[in-house]
């Protein structure tokens, strides 16, 4: 802690700020001890803790003011400086005026798009812990909450609370750091009981941070029910049965646009994957959520007709050209016979747009790495051909390698039929039960159930789908082009 000491503080000073440790002036108690509401002439309007002497040790005290003092980010806390006099472990930070985002599960006055900006902020917080410090090692929070996750006067969020924080030597996001159980019970990663803790444990506890705001309510801990609490295991049954929305508030679920409810949903459960290496980084986090808003701000500021078509035509200086240099547009993988009329529909929505399609038949895989965009259809009889099973395969590849964009549909199929092999599309495909790639085609139809998809239901006709579809996918082709002066230049954050 040598190089920070120019950041103590005397103890009588922060006596003097906060009356004495008046009661009048704590805002916030917890395990770790109070926390003061303290004016400084210097400093300005201060966070005071002043922790549990038996509760906080010399490590975790010392961790916070290390990692605080050393890193600094506009979504971390600022330590303005720490007091160990007499005894006392007191940190002193900057006065966050909305305190934490705890405390706003249940606001009704925060709009979607500002629960989007909040989310964020956090992740980038996380961010740059995991990859952007500048130094040869990893840093892992260890305590990732919504309590930990502070709120500026302009909603920015600062993630806070280091003193579980670890180290990693080893310069990888699944460098494994062993200790004993941390951390926050309902927020805990699961596999830390299987061996230590990884970055990959801080991405667990934010996908369930991203379902409490998506829910409105705190995570049930375990052992005490509270107020209509979820679980885990509640979340993610929800999200695989297409129910989320019974779980939404409906005022904020009647914002929320289609796409930014999908990219934000599924990059949330993929948060909560079981295995580590499964989940996401959070730089893959950062991009879904930027890409989440990017919806809800497109929604803000155009005005949709039922097909969209004002947008595309509006837009046309962006089709019509292809500057990536790509062949096709949009790949289209399908069995072609329960969906030839729904393909067809779709064809002459996406030409409307501007947008070139393949759905022929000869030389399928090779015209796959030419197009742009995919577009897999899955059907009762999909998983009957082989070559559609390699399809996926194909633009599986393509989407990790190069980032091509790609969504699906589900015709007459469950996606948990997809990615479990049963119901109808398991019997289709049983026949290669014995099928030396089976095990490929089994991990990339994993896979292709985790990008945003819709559902075709049976009142809902197939132009009307092919509409939608279309939409998505010219969406996504404005993205591209708009995306970083959005996004980038921050103007809605």
């Amino acid at each position: 802690m040598s190089s920070s000491q120019n950041l103590k503080i005397p103890l009588q000073e922060i006596s003097s700020v906060t009356n004495g440790f008046a009661e009048a002036n704590i805002i916030r108690k917890g395990g770790y001890g109070l926390v003061y509401r303290g004016q400084s002439e210097q400093h300005g309007m201060l966070a005071i803790k002043r922790l549990n002497r038996v509760c906080i040790g010399d490590n975790e005290y010392g961790m916070e003011v290390t990692l605080l003092s050393k890193y600094k980010h506009e979504n971390l806390a600022s330590l303005i400086g720490f007091c160990e006099e007499d005894g006392e472990k007191i940190l002193v930070y900057k006065y966050e005026a909305n305190q934490s985002l705890d405390k706003f599960l249940r606001s009704k006055d925060l709009s979607w798009m500002r629960h989007l900006q909040i989310c964020l902020s956090a992740a980038r917080g996380l961010r740059y812990l995991h990859n952007e410090t500048g130094s040869k090692h990893r840093l892992i929070h260890g305590d990732i909450k919504s309590s930990n996750i502070l709120l500026d006067e302009n909603w920015k969020a600062k993630i806070s609370d280091f003193g579980l924080s670890k180290i990693a030597l080893i310069d990888s996001a699944n460098s494994v750091i062993f200790t004993g159980p941390n951390g926050t019970p309902g927020y805990v990663d699961p596999q830390i009981l299987n061996g230590g803790i990884t970055q990959k444990s801080d991405v667990y506890s934010f996908g369930v941070v991203l379902y409490e705001v998506l829910f409105g309510k705190l995570v049930a801990v375990p052992g005490y029910l509270g107020d209509s609490p979820f679980t885990v295991k509640m979340a993610k049954k929800h999200y695989l049965m297409e129910t989320l929305h019974m779980m939404i508030d409906p005022d904020l679920r009647n914002e929320m646009t289609s796409d930014s409810l999908r990219t934000f949903s599924t990059i949330t459960y993929q948060c909560l994957e079981e295995c580590t290496e499964d989940r996401p980084t959070m730089s893959l986090v950062v991009e879904a959520l930027e890409k989440a808003l990017f919806y809800q701000q497109v929604s803000f500021c155009y005005t949709f007709g039922p097909s969209f078509s004002h947008l595309w035509f509006h837009n046309s200086c962006f089709f019509g050209r292809n500057p990536s240099g790509y062949l096709y547009d949009v790949y289209i993988s399908t069995s072609r016979v329960e969906t030839k009329h729904f393909v067809d529909c779709l064809c002459d929505a996406l030409k409307q747009g501007g947008l070139s399609t393949y759905k022929d038949n000869s030389k399928r895989l090779s015209v796959i790495k030419e197009s742009r965009y995919f577009l897999i259809i899955f059907s009762k009889n999909f998983g009957a051909n082989d070559w559609n099973l390699d399809e996926v395969v194909e633009i599986i590849e393509c989407v990790k390698k190069r980032g091509n964009f790609v969504t699906s549909v589900y015709w007459d199929v469950r996606p948990s039929d997809v990615r479990g092999q049963t119901g109808y599309f398991g019997e289709a495909m049983s026949k290669y039960d014995t099928h030396p790639r089976m095990k490929v085609w089994k991990s990339a139809l994993v896979e292709a159930t985790k990008v945003p998809c819709f559902i075709q239901s049976d009142d809902r006709p197939c132009e009307a789908l092919a509409e939608q579809v279309a939409a998505r996918i010219t969406l996504e082709r404005l993205d591209h082009e708009l995306y970083k002066y959005t996004i980038n230049e921050k103007e809605f954050i």
